[in-house]
């Protein structure tokens, strides 16, 4: 016990010695919010990098959420035209996830993969009928079967958004 605590003492007394690099000067506050101005930080630009470096970085991420090989890739296709984001945490889908990954393909301009991903939200997810008629499941297996057919509120404004964006 000793032991650990004098470790404990050493540890915190090496970290006090260390060098620390100086603290980066934080943004004024916006005059007007963003919801007014529609101008938002850029927090690739404020450490630096040229728009050409962020486009770069942007576009690789999509690419691999997308098209990325199986270890990284979130996008997977189900049938000649349906597609679902899989929680690779919990080895399921999700309603936030597909409509995550819908959003991603708005913004990206990918038409067919929103479609794809769409086409399964709705042919699967989506109650047709009942209390929930017009609600998406919030939880399926990868194979489309529902797991928890309640709806999530999350995962329904987000579907709405990404639908709206269309």
């Amino acid at each position: 016990m000793i032991r650990a605590a004098w470790g404990t003492v050493a540890l915190a007394s090496l970290l006090a010695a260390a060098p620390r690099p100086p603290l980066r000067a934080q943004p004024a506050p916006a005059a007007v919010p963003v919801a007014r101005s529609g101008v938002y930080r850029n927090l690739f630009r404020e450490i630096g990098k040229t728009d050409a470096e962020i486009a770069a970085k942007v576009d690789a991420a999509i690419h691999a959420f997308f098209f990325g090989d199986s270890t990284i890739r979130n996008y997977d296709t189900l049938g000649a035209d349906e597609a679902y984001i899989l929680d690779s945490g919990n080895n399921d889908i999700r309603s936030e996830g597909m409509s995550y990954g819908m959003m991603l393909a708005v913004q990206a301009g990918l038409k067919p993969e929103f479609d794809r991903l769409w086409n399964f939200a709705r042919r699967r997810l989506r109650h047709a009928g009942g209390d929930l008629q017009g609600y998406f499941a919030w939880q399926a297996n990868a194979d489309g079967t529902v797991r928890d057919s309640g709806p999530a509120p999350d995962g329904e404004q987000y579907l709405a958004m990404a639908l709206l964006q269309t």
